[in-house]
C-alpha cells in the first residue's frame, strides 16, 4: 500500500483554553495533595501483565520494533501476513463524526478476510478532540460508532481485543457544548475533558463494546514517576501517571476489572539539541511555540521511557499494552522534517537510532499474556452411587475465560481411569459448563478414580491453560445418596439488569430408600438468594430468588448447603450458587465464526 499521505495530529494539548477545573471534574478524581514524584521501585514478583508497543508509522517497522524486544505493533494497515510468534498487531481503524457505518465495514474486512493477523482493534483516535473527530467533541456520537464497530468484530474475529479510542489528554476544560440534543460539560467544543469524556462512556454503558479502554498518557516536561495530584501538575495531571486517574474513575463505574491500554505516550525532543540547521522552532512557531515547555533531550526522553516502563510493570496491574509513539514517523518523507511527530520518534531522519532505542531494549520484559486463557472449577468432583442404580450422583463444572477479553470454544471427554465418567454438554462456549455423572451399576462398593479432560480451542488461534484434566472419584455404597440436578444454581444477568430473577434445583435421592431436607444459604457469600421452600422431600425442587439490581459486571458466588436425614450419603451437600452479570454474551457469535469457511483458513 501507498505511504498514507495524511496521518493524524495527535497530542493536541489546550493550554491556552484551560481554566481551573470544571466543578463536575472535581468528583472524578481526589484532590490535589503533597507531592510525591514516586521513584522507580526495586521490581517484585508479579503476574506479567504488559504488552510492549511501537506506533509504526504505514509501512511498518516489524524487524526493529522486535530487535528491541517488543511485541506489539500498532499501525494503520492490516499485515501482509501473520506477524512471527510472539509478536501482536494493534490495528487502528478510523472513525470521526461523519464515518458511516460502511466505511467502518471497509476498514474492518481486510481483518476478517485474513484472520489472525490483526490480535487487537482500536476504534478511532483522540474523539476528545475537535481535529480527529471532525466536529465537536460527541461522546453520544462516538459511542454509535464503538457499538457500531465492536458488533462487527464480535461476529468477524471474536477472539480479538477491542479497544477504544485512545482519548487525548487535555486537561480540566472549561464551558459547555451542545451537540445534537446532547449538552457535555468540560467542552469547549474544540476539546472535551478526558476525564468527563470517560466517565460520560462509562455511565453510558461504552464498558459493553470495549475489552480495554484507549488513553493517551504522555509525559510532557516531567518525569514518569510524578504523581498527577503534585501541586505543580494538579489538576490538568499533565502526566505519565494520569492514566491512575482514568483507571479510579472506570472503578467507580464498576469497570476496574478491564485493563487500560496506553495506546500512544512519549516525550518530545528538543529540535534544536539534534537539528539545529533546520531552525524548527523559529521558522515552524505553528507547530513548536506551544510545545516549548515539554521539550527534552534525547537522554531524558531514553530514561523517561525506561523508567515508564519498569513503573508501569511493576504498579498498574491493570495496564495491558503501553504503545510507544513513536518508532519511525521520523523517517516519513511526507512528512516536513520539522513536523513535531519527527521529534517523538525513537529513530532520527536519517533512521540513526537516537538513544531510547538502546534504553528500551536494555529494560526488563516481562510479557503479559493476551490470549483467552482457560479455567474449569472445581478442579476436581466426588460422586457417589449405589451399585444397583443406573445413574450416580451429579457434579457442576464452570469452564471460564480468566482474561477480560477474548473468548472459546471448549470440549470435555473422558479420560483414563477404572470408570468412564459423562460430560454433559460435551462442548460449549467459555462461561458455560457441564455436568458429570456416570453409572455405578455392578462396580464393586468402595472409591475409584476417573477423569475428564477439558480442551479449549479458537479458530486459528491460541487459548492459554489448555488441555486441563479434571479428576473424578466415584465413592460406590449402598444406603441413600443425596443429590442435586443440575449441580449449580446458576443465574445470567446482562450489565444494568434490575428485579428478580429465579432459578432451581431439584433435590435426588441416588441410593435406595428416601429421606428429608432441609436447605439454607451459608453465610459470607456474595449474594443471598431467598429459597422456598426450606425443605422437603427426595425428588421435589428447591428454587431461589435472587434480585440482580445494581450489579456490576463479574460472578459472584455463595453456597448453598442442602442437609438429608436417615444418614443419607452425601449429606450435607454443599451446591455452587454463581450469578455471572455480563456486558456481553459471547456464545451468540461463535457459532458464526465455526461455520464460516473463510475463518477456517491458516491465519
Amino acid at each position: 500500500m501507498a505511504p498514507r499521505t495524511h496521518l493524524p495530529r495527535l497530542l493536541l494539548v489546550f493550554s491556552m483554553l484551560l481554566v481551573p477545573t470544571h466543578p463536575a471534574a472535581r468528583s472524578l478524581a481526589r484532590g490535589p495533595r503533597a507531592s510525591h514524584p514516586a521513584p522507580v521501585a526495586p521490581r517484585t514478583p508479579h503476574s506479567a501483565h504488559l504488552g510492549y508497543g511501537v506506533n509504526t508509522n504505514s509501512s511498518g517497522d516489524y524487524a526493529r520494533t522486535w530487535a528491541m524486544g517488543f511485541n506489539w505493533v500498532k499501525s494503520f494497515d492490516v499485515p501482509a501476513a501473520r506477524l512471527p510468534e510472539p509478536m501482536k498487531f494493534l490495528y487502528r481503524i478510523s472513525v470521526h463524526a461523519g464515518t458511516t457505518p460502511a466505511e467502518i465495514d471497509a476498514q474492518l474486512q481486510p481483518a476478517f478476510d485474513h484472520p489472525g493477523r490483526v490480535d487487537a482493534y482500536e476504534i478511532g483516535n483522540e474523539p476528545n478532540t475537535d481535529s480527529e473527530w471532525q466536529g465537536p467533541p460527541d461522546p453520544n456520537g462516538y459511542l454509535a460508532k464503538l457499538q457500531y464497530a465492536a458488533g462487527r468484530i464480535r461476529q468477524g474475529d471474536p477472539t480479538a481485543v477491542i479497544v477504544s479510542a485512545g482519548l487525548a489528554p487535555v486537561g480540566r476544560i472549561q464551558g459547555q457544548c451542545t451537540v445534537g440534543s446532547i449538552t457535555y460539560n468540560g467542552n469547549n467544543c474544540s476539546g472535551m475533558d478526558d476525564q468527563l469524556y470517560a466517565a460520560w462512556l462509562f455511565e453510558h454503558g461504552a464498558g459493553a463494546y470495549f475489552d480495554a479502554f484507549g488513553y493517551h498518557n504522555y509525559g510532557f516536561a516531567y518525569p514518569p514517576g510524578l504523581d498527577p495530584h503534585d501541586p505543580q501538575v494538579w489538576p490538568n495531571a499533565f502526566v505519565f501517571r494520569s492514566a491512575e486517574l482514568i483507571h479510579d474513575i472506570m472503578v467507580q463505574h464498576g469497570l476496574g476489572y478491564k485493563q487500560i491500554w496506553t495506546t500512544e505516550f512519549g516525550w518530545l525532543i528538543d529540535p534544536d539539541l539534534v537539528h539545529p540547521e533546520l531552525h524548527c522552532k523559529t521558522d515552524h512557531p505553528e507547530w513548536w511555540t506551544s510545545r516549548l515547555w515539554y521539550l527534552v533531550s534525547p537522554a531524558t526522553q531514553a530514561q523517561y521511557l525506561a523508567d515508564a516502563y519498569v513503573y508501569a510493570d511493576t504498579n498498574w496491574p491493570w495496564m495491558g499494552a503501553l504503545v510507544v509513539f513513536n518508532l519511525n514517523f521520523a523517517e516519513a518523507p511526507w512528512h516536513d522534517d520539522c513536523e513535531p511527530m519527527k521529534y517523538f520518534s525513537l529513530y532520527d531522519l536519517d533512521g540513526t537510532p537516537r538513544p531510547a532505542v538502546a534504553a528500551l531494549t536494555a529494560i526488563t520484559k516481562q510479557y503479559g499474556d493476551f490470549r483467552p486463557a482457560m479455567a474449569v472449577a472445581p478442579p476436581a468432583v466426588t460422586l457417589q452411587g449405589d451399585p444397583d442404580e443406573d445413574l450416580s450422583t451429579s457434579a457442576a463444572v464452570l469452564v471460564t475465560n480468566t482474561q477480560p477479553f477474548g473468548t472459546f470454544l471448549w470440549s470435555a471427554a473422558p479420560g483414563p481411569g477404572a470408570f468412564t465418567p459423562v460430560a454433559s454438554p460435551a462442548s460449549g462456549v467459555a462461561g458455560g459448563g457441564f455436568s458429570v455423572w456416570t453409572s455405578p451399576r455392578g462396580l464393586p462398593l468402595g472409591t475409584h478414580s476417573g477423569a475428564v479432560t477439558v480442551t479449549a480451542s479458537l479458530v486459528g488461534g491460541q487459548v492459554a491453560n489448555t488441555p486441563q484434566v479434571l479428576t473424578v472419584t466415584l465413592v460406590v455404597a449402598e444406603h441413600e445418596i443425596l443429590a442435586a440436578e443440575p449441580g449449580v444454581m446458576a443465574y445470567v444477568a446482562p450489565l444494568g439488569a434490575t428485579g428478580l430473577v429465579t432459578s432451581g434445583v431439584n433435590i435426588v435421592n441416588r441410593g435406595a430408600g428416601t429421606f428429608d431436607w432441609t436447605a439454607q444459604i451459608l453465610p459470607g457469600g456474595q449474594i443471598t438468594p431467598a429459597l422456598a421452600p426450606a425443605g422437603g422431600h427426595a425428588g421435589e425442587s428447591l428454587w431461589g430468588t435472587l434480585d440482580v439490581t445494581g450489579f456490576a459486571a463479574g460472578l459472584y458466588t455463595t453456597t448453598l448447603r442442602i442437609t438429608a436425614n436417615h444418614g443419607a450419603q452425601g449429606s450435607p451437600l454443599d451446591v455452587p450458587v454463581r450469578l455471572a452479570v455480563t456486558p456481553v454474551v459471547y456464545r451468540v457469535y461463535l457459532p458464526v465464526l465455526v461455520r464460516s469457511p473463510a475463518l477456517r483458513a491458516d491465519r
